[in-house]
């Protein structure tokens, strides 16, 4: 089973204690500790011992610099590899972590803390501190509070406050840890949430499809319908000017004047015959006496009335 594995950087000899504090708490966790002195650097011939560390640092998950009174081994810039090296190797290995985006802790002496503020105040004095030979320490701090991001500086005093405050941080992540894959349950139900709704939306777009199809058939009906309609419009507006030219159409025009063809056709369709047609056009009863004794007008209203009907 795979283990993170967390690399400590500092200097060696005035942090031995620390070092060795640490690999034991870090073995507690479950989790890999990589430390130069305990053989857990794998070393490459053809290149050199500090390049070595620094591949190390790329194959870790956490690293965990402390800084204490010492400034440490100065970097070697003639590497095969440009590292862009800082002045020793402690920042070297920060630094790459840094450039491969893994997780820092970085734990400061709270005494080095304390003078750092002297320091700020009195950069171009010539200042003996008591924490530390040399103000590379110092000029350490300014690069790493000037950081925007995978910055986490922490003062201590003691071993036990490292400890204590990466428990702390260990537990957030294992919580974090949980709660994202919560999230992701809930992204992958709503991915499986979409899925079944692209599933069904692509039924209903193939539904849709159909009745669309049947809806433009219907319209195509309904077009034609209009169109017969409209034939039939214009069949009924000639018979209707035919009728108006006729001598008995001039006859009825005495008697009433049609505001348009289709008021026409409803009394000729409602008229059970000729008498009641022409009671409807208000002709004159002595004159209605006079067509019905002419046997063809009867006949010639019966015709009309059936055209009509045909176009309705």
């Amino acid at each position: 089973m795979s283990k993170p594995r967390i690399f400590v950087s500092s200097t060696y000899y005035d942090l031995k204690f620390i070092r060795g504090t640490l690999e034991t708490f870090i073995n507690e966790y479950g989790f890999e500790p990589v430390l130069f002195e305990k053989g857990h650097v794998t070393y490459n011939n053809d290149f050199s011992i500090e390049y070595s560390s620094y591949k190390e640092v790329t194959k870790s998950d956490i690293l965990i610099f402390v800084i204490g009174g010492s400034y440490g081994t100065k970097a070697n810039k003639k590497n095969e590899i440009d590292f862009n090296t800082y002045n020793s190797i402690s920042k070297e290995e920060y630094k790459v972590a840094l450039e491969n985006n893994i997780p820092t802790y970085t734990f400061i002496l709270a005494e080095i803390v304390n003078e750092y503020e002297i320091f700020k105040l009195n950069r171009n004095k010539d200042i003996t501190y008591s924490t530390t030979k040399t103000i590379e320490i110092f000029k350490l701090l300014d690069f790493i509070y000037g950081l925007n991001e995978n910055n986490v500086v922490t003062p201590f005093n003691s071993i036990y406050d490292i400890l204590n405050f990466l428990k702390v941080q260990w537990a957030g992540l294992f919580h974090e840890f949980l709660i994202n894959k919560k999230e992701q349950l809930n992204i992958n139900n709503i991915k499986n949430a979409i899925n079944e709704l692209k599933d069904i939306a692509s039924r209903l777009e193939k539904y849709n499809e159909k009745i669309i199809l049947q809806i433009d058939a219907k319209s195509a009906k309904e077009l034609l319908q209009e169109k017969q309609e409209l034939l039939q419009r214009k069949e009924l507006e000639k018979s209707f000017n035919q009728f108006c030219d006729t001598t008995f159409g001039k006859f009825i025009l005495k008697y009433f004047d049609f505001d348009n063809d289709q008021q026409w056709v409803d009394m000729i369709i409602k008229s059970e015959n000729l008498i009641s047609f022409l009671k409807a056009c208000k002709v004159p009863q002595k004159q209605i006496s006079y067509i019905v004794q002419n046997d063809s007008s009867e006949n010639e209203f019966l015709n009309v009335k059936k055209i009509i009907e045909g176009f309705i």
